[in-house]
């Protein structure tokens, strides 16, 4: 059996809070978030982009996620993927 998915991603607005984060992930060493911080200070635009899943699971983008906490933005810009299997 052959199974296909195709990834859909849709950018939305959420809380923060909302945002789940897995256990697994590990605090990044403090010269990489300092490197990013300084990216952003820089140009608000050059931050890696928050992808989540379908649960609001945090895929990637751990980093401006703790940038964004520390600066205590309520709201983030999210990229939310969605899976979807070809019939």
């Amino acid at each position: 059996m052959n199974l296909k998915l195709y990834l859909y991603s849709k950018k939305k607005i959420i809380s923060i809070d909302d945002i789940i984060i897995p256990k697994s992930f590990s605090v990044p060493k403090l010269l990489k978030i300092l490197s990013h911080y300084h990216d952003y200070i820089n140009n608000s635009e050059s931050i890696d982009p928050i992808i989540i899943d379908q649960n609001n699971v945090l895929i990637d983008g751990y980093i401006s996620w703790l940038i964004f906490k520390t600066l205590k933005q309520e709201q983030v810009k999210v990229y939310q993927i969605k899976m979807k299997e070809k019939k």
